[in-house]
């Protein structure tokens, strides 16, 4: 499922231990963060983990489970690691800041196509969404330190 076929006002819900308020994170913004990682991927010098593809494309899989069930909102909650979670947003982190300061080098960014800009750009503004609601209600800021054990992912209607 694609960023745009996402109702905005599905959220994805985490819960556990090592998160003290839980996070609530919007599946439509996460779902485009991960479409811009694809064209990202094009480019010969962004590059991103495996483990965090593999992360937020199980994330958004298990988010994808619950919705296609009867009734998204009663679909058990799913176990997560919270080190993967980290792991994947602390890379997304830097990577947003890496490219943010490549488009201030005249020289860097003078060898990008007007695509490669915006995508570039589009995803440093995705990252910024994302990493705001992280942070909405005292919920944690990247770089996430000591992270582990698990969190329970659901998905809720609603902001």
């Amino acid at each position: 499922m694609n960023s745009e076929d996402i109702h905005p006002k599905w959220v994805v819900h985490l819960e556990g231990p090592p998160i003290e308020h839980g996070l609530w994170l919007s599946w439509a913004g996460l779902a485009r963060l991960q479409e811009l990682i694809l064209e990202l991927r094009a480019a010969p010098d962004v590059t991103f983990s495996a483990e965090t593809l593999e992360s937020l494309a199980e994330f958004l899989s298990q988010a994808g489970e619950a919705h296609s069930s009867p009734d998204p909102e009663a679909h058990p909650p799913r176990p997560f690691r919270a080190e993967r979670l980290a792991h994947a947003a602390n890379e997304l982190h830097a990577r947003a800041e890496s490219l943010k300061e490549s488009l201030t080098q005249p020289e860097e960014s003078s060898a990008l196509s007007p695509q490669q800009m915006k995508t570039r750009q589009d995803f440093i503004s995705a990252w910024a969404s994302v990493h705001q609601l992280m942070s909405v209600g005292g919920g944690p800021s990247a770089p996430l330190r000591g992270c582990t054990g698990i969190v329970e992912l659901s998905l809720v209607w609603g902001w």
